[in-house]
């Protein structure tokens, strides 16, 4: 392009890049800035101005974003170089490569380590706690060693299973956010889902008194989906209702909609706020920093329900009146 910022020459391929014709370029000095990504905008420009003035190497190398006709957000490289006439620099000419797919890796990366370094940090410290707290019972010789291995013990068998179990959800999500988790689609019945996870789950809820009841009609009609992870989904809100519900009852129900199955886990627990319904399925959230887990469970569940094609949401009338986490999925034939 010119100093004066008009195209003399452009690759058809700016077409499968940014949705546009090489000629809408042709015809306006600012059209290809106008694309860019409003963060990025002047910061582009003062690259090319820069190279156009001379204040910079011979060659411009930097990333950017422009938004597609679509709307989506491309990455691009740029390398460009000026174009001289004695000693005169009359333009630029440089190439695009489309980055976009290497910036997706590079975002799934760095939000691995983030979520990998957050939830690792309190299981690890207690590790250090209790290996510490055994080291001054062995050196003060004291007859207190026994009692304080076997507390060293309990403290690091909890903590080495909440490591094993937080590595393995913070992957789980990992793999299912950056669409590389394959699902097993089969034929199956929801109803022996649940029947299989009330049978594994009955003996817990008994012991904080809790009943828990399979309201399903037998008339549902079956789902396509991977079982194991419509299992996953199932499992971890009937657990989390067990956990929160004291003396009270889990249903489990489900109704055919025209387009949907929708499958209901309601408790009498203690029930949520505004802020928490609201952000109830982010990564790592918690209601109270201190309640047990990970905070990823649900998050885990959202994804598994979107990448079938349903959707997932939770509705409470607030503080001890309990709760109900609902999810669609389409029913075999409209897969």
């Amino acid at each position: 392009c010119t100093t004066a910022g008009k195209f003399l020459l452009m690759s058809s391929a700016v077409e499968k890049i940014t949705g546009y014709p090489a000629d809408q370029f042709y015809h306006n000095e600012r059209y290809g800035l106008s694309l860019c990504h409003s963060d990025d905008q002047e910061r582009v420009q003062n690259g090319i101005l820069q190279l156009f003035h001379g204040l910079r190497g011979i060659l411009l190398d930097f990333e950017f974003r422009v938004i597609h006709k679509q709307g989506t957000v491309v990455w691009l490289s740029l390398e460009a170089l000026p174009i001289k006439e004695g000693n005169t620099i009359v333009g630029i000419e440089g190439f695009c490569r489309d980055i976009t797919e290497r910036k997706k890796l590079e975002e799934l990366k760095n939000n691995l380590i983030r979520d990998v370094t957050h939830e690792l940090k309190t299981p690890v410290a207690k590790i250090e706690m209790a290996v510490d707290m055994f080291e001054r019972a062995l050196k003060a010789g004291n007859e207190g060693v026994p009692k304080r291995g076997s507390q060293v013990h309990e403290i690091l068998r909890n903590n080495i299973g909440r490591l094993k179990n937080s590595i393995k959800n913070i992957l789980d999500i990992s793999k299912l956010e950056s669409g590389m988790e394959l699902l097993k689609i089969s034929l199956f019945s929801v109803d022996d889902v649940v029947k299989q996870i009330v049978r594994e789950m009955t003996d817990a809820a008994t012991v904080k008194g809790n009943v828990i009841v399979n309201l399903l009609p037998t008339d549902l009609p079956m789902i396509r989906a991977d079982r194991d992870k419509i299992y996953q989904v199932v499992a971890h809100l009937i657990d989390n209702a067990v956990k929160f519900t004291e003396q009270g009852k889990i249903n489990i129900s489900a109704r055919a909609l025209p387009d949907a199955l929708e499958i209901t886990v309601e408790d009498t627990g203690r029930g949520l706020d505004e802020e928490t319904k609201r952000r109830v399925f982010e990564k790592f959230y918690k209601e109270a920093p201190s309640a047990y887990g990970s905070g990823i469970g649900l998050a885990i569940c959202k994804n598994i329900v979107q990448i079938h094609k349903g959707k997932i949401w939770v509705e409470s009338k607030g503080k001890g009146m309990g709760s109900q986490f609902k999810f669609t999925l389409p029913p075999a034939e409209n897969r």
